[in-house]
Order: C-alpha cells, then sequence, then structure tokens
C-alpha cells in the first residue's frame, strides 16, 4: 500500500474527480451521455437466506424522505438519485446500466448518486455491501462524508463502522484508491492544512478510518 500526501497533487486529483461529478449530475455539458433514467435493476432478492422473487416493503426514495413500497419484484428498475434500504432479514443485489454487480446486506442504506456510460457514484450510508465490475470503468465511487473509494475494474466490500462512525474497505481483486480528507498541522507556523490522502489498496488490501478529520503534525 502506498500513500502521497502533498496539497498539490490532491488539488489536482480533487479537481479531476469534481469534473466527473459535475457529468454524473448532468452539469458537465454532452462530453459524457448520460445513461437513462433507470441506472439499476433488481437481479436477486434473498429473505432468511432463501431466493424469492419479490421483497415486502422495501424503503426506496429521496434520502430526505426514503418511504416503504408495496413490494420490490425481480427485474424491478431503480433510478438514480434515491435510496435504497435492505430490511434486516433481506439481502438484494442489483446490476447497473454499465454491468457492476451490488450486493447489499441485510441492514444496508445504499443512496444512487448517479450512473452514466462508463462511471458510476454511490454513497453507503449503513450496512454492509459489495461492488464487482464486469468491465473496465472510468471509475466506480463509493463513498462516505469526506471518504470515497475510487476503482475502475475491481471486486471489493465496504463496511459502515458505527463505532466512531467510520467507514472500511476490502479488496477481493483489482485494485482501489482510498481518498480521505486529512487536517496537517505545520509544526513551523502551527497552521492547520486540509489536505486529502489517497493510499492505495491492492487485492487483499484493507484500510478503514474514523470518517473524522484528524490532526497531524507536519
Amino acid at each position: 500500500m502506498t500513500t502521497t500526501k502533498h496539497p498539490q497533487q490532491m488539488l489536482i486529483w480533487r479537481t479531476g474527480l469534481a469534473l466527473l461529478f459535475a457529468f454524473a449530475s448532468g452539469t458537465g455539458g454532452a462530453a459524457v451521455s448520460l445513461v437513462p433514467a433507470t441506472a439499476l435493476q433488481v437481479v436477486a432478492i434473498e429473505v432468511d437466506g432463501k431466493s424469492v422473487n419479490e421483497l415486502a416493503q422495501p424503503s426506496i426514495g429521496p434520502p430526505s424522505a426514503p418511504v416503504p413500497v408495496a413490494k420490490l419484484v425481480v427485474n424491478a428498475p431503480i433510478v438514480r438519485g434515491v435510496l435504497v434500504s435492505t430490511p434486516a432479514t433481506a439481502t438484494l443485489t442489483l446490476k447497473s446500466k454499465n454491468g457492476t454487480i451490488i450486493r447489499m446486506e441485510p441492514g444496508s442504506e445504499l443512496f444512487v448518486h448517479a450512473v452514466i456510460a462508463g462511471g458510476e457514484v454511490y454513497d453507503l450510508r449503513s450496512g454492509v455491501a459489495q461492488f464487482e465490475t464486469t468491465q473496465p470503468l472510468r471509475f466506480l465511487v463509493v463513498q462516505r462524508g469526506s471518504v470515497r473509494g475510487v476503482a475502475r475494474q475491481a471486486k471489493f466490500t465496504v463496511e459502515i463502522v458505527e463505532v466512531g462512525n467510520g467507514i472500511r474497505y476490502t479488496v477481493e481483486k483489482g485494485t482501489l484508491e482510498f481518498d480521505e480528507r486529512v487536517s496537517l498541522i505545520d509544526s513551523a507556523s502551527n497552521r492547520r492544512i486540509g489536505v486529502r490522502e489517497i493510499s492505495t489498496l491492492n487485492s487483499g488490501g484493507v484500510r478503514g478510518t474514523s470518517n473524522d478529520q484528524r490532526d497531524r503534525k507536519q
């Protein structure tokens, strides 16, 4: 695992990713064509470990007010901009328009921020979810707060650790960039400097954080 902490380099990288987010939200112009409104499709549902064709009363909706729906069935579409919540006994497997497979474990919450041609952005709010690309992407981002993992072709698991309000990434195949905002304290001036710290996780790599800004001496 390699780690860099150079403010100028971090600024360039952050600016590049910010442009990708602009494209994902549809504000980046015609250079990137948006995938149609349907971003994901339900491909499998399990309740108490058994495969079923429908799930009663999952919560799906805007993050400010997700509401239970009557039922969710296999092959049902899910649009971007909604928060998907799985009940405590259910596992939900989704497939994106880019072919990415997402397995949401029981009690998980996933916000579908954006799915565009070649790129995807998700916020994992709680629980555990596994992500696996089936083709190289320009970016697959799974984030929470000031921390995000960025992959192009990988299989990895993301877990929200409630103790310390943290997040943990475990890479099974491929490579993932772990990007965290940290606060450095310059020992000469005693001034606080905010930078992004990027670590490269390869197959078998694990990285977690408290998800809070940390003060370090520089």
